[in-house]
């Protein structure tokens, strides 16, 4: 694709390339069938979620991220015959995840306030450490964040324009730095709990870099301190949300949803000019010369002891 060999010639990473493929199209095909409607239904569906959650039922949040999962994992095949296995195993575990990230930031709550800012890090960052945690890549969770950025800048999000591509990759790098001491560490909220306040601050001071770099005037800096509060308590949060998403994923077998839409296909490939072991020729010495021996029907059927004579063994070679 035009897309994917363009991205590949800045030498970006093959995760970030094909999962960012693969989640522009399925999120354009989202977005075509069902028009204001659909996004009308999502908006409504997350306020419905966030009040179960605030239940603490969070099946609906995992049932979401299962459903693009599966979704992804449709597309996994098709990708499969173009890339190694466990890159595309990770190409569709990243693209369901920055699918269901989409979806999150397009939920706008008081849009152009900054009322309650960052409280989506609430449901964000379990998807990071989701992402970190299902791909055999070391950088599962940045590749989903770059991925969620670049759909948050084509959607006109943000004050900082690309820059803001950053914001979003800053606390997937936390989190792949951190996540496999997080893993060694017994499944405790705590632990996660630090995990998300680590991230907020990665994600807040990203945002004061972008403004230092950009000379903004003094009071800009307001901006990202209003900010500071709600991220952080969001993300310190966000570990409660985690541990329940740890746990429901932690028996997921998502390798096997991705196999069984693969058909089964021949182990040398479908191809018929392989030639088996038992009738191939063999090349046995001869009074100092080579000559090819090719088995017969006995020889290839000869097992030991099946009683049906010796099996011819090469003549002895001359000194």
């Amino acid at each position: 694709r035009d897309l994917v060999d363009g991205l590949k010639a800045f030498r970006l990473p093959d995760l970030f390339v094909h999962a960012l493929d693969q989640t522009l199209e399925s999120f354009g095909g989202a977005r075509g069938t069902g028009g204001r409607r659909e996004e009308g239904a999502r908006s409504a569906g997350f306020f419905s979620m966030f009040r179960k959650i605030s239940r603490g039922d969070f099946s609906v949040f995992v049932k979401t991220i299962e459903g693009n999962l599966e979704q992804a994992a449709r597309r996994a095949p098709d990708a499969g015959h173009r890339m190694k296995a466990s890159l595309a195993h990770d190409v569709a575990v990243v693209s369901g995840i920055a699918l269901c990230m989409a979806s999150l930031k397009m939920v706008k709550v008081l849009p152009g306030l900054p009322f309650a800012s960052g409280h989506k890090t609430f449901l964000l960052f379990p998807l990071y450490v989701l992402a970190a945690r299902l791909t055999h890549s070391r950088w599962g969770g940045t590749a989903a964040g770059s991925i969620m950025g670049v759909m948050g800048f084509l959607q006109g999000d943000g004050r900082f324009g690309v820059l803001e591509i950053f914001k979003h990759i800053a606390p997937g790098l936390v989190i792949d730095l951190c996540e496999p001491l997080a893993r060694r560490l017994p499944r405790w909220a705590l632990g996660y709990c630090i995990l998300g306040f680590a991230a907020a601050i990665a994600r807040t001071a990203t945002e004061l870099v972008l403004v230092l770099l950009l000379g903004a005037r003094a009071e800009i800096y307001l901006f990202p301190a209003a900010k500071l509060v709600p991220n952080l308590l969001a993300g310190t949060l966000s570990g409660f949300v985690t541990l329940f998403v740890v746990r429901a994923f932690s028996s997921y077998d998502f390798d096997a949803k991705r196999q069984s839409e693969v058909p089964n296909e021949p182990a040398n490939g479908g191809g018929s000019n392989v030639v088996p072991a038992a009738d191939r020729a063999v090349w046995e010495q001869d009074d100092d010369r080579h000559r090819e021996h090719r088995p017969t029907e006995a020889e290839r059927s000869w097992t030991p002891g099946s009683g049906r004579g010796k099996k011819k063994s090469p003549p002895p070679s001359l000194p």
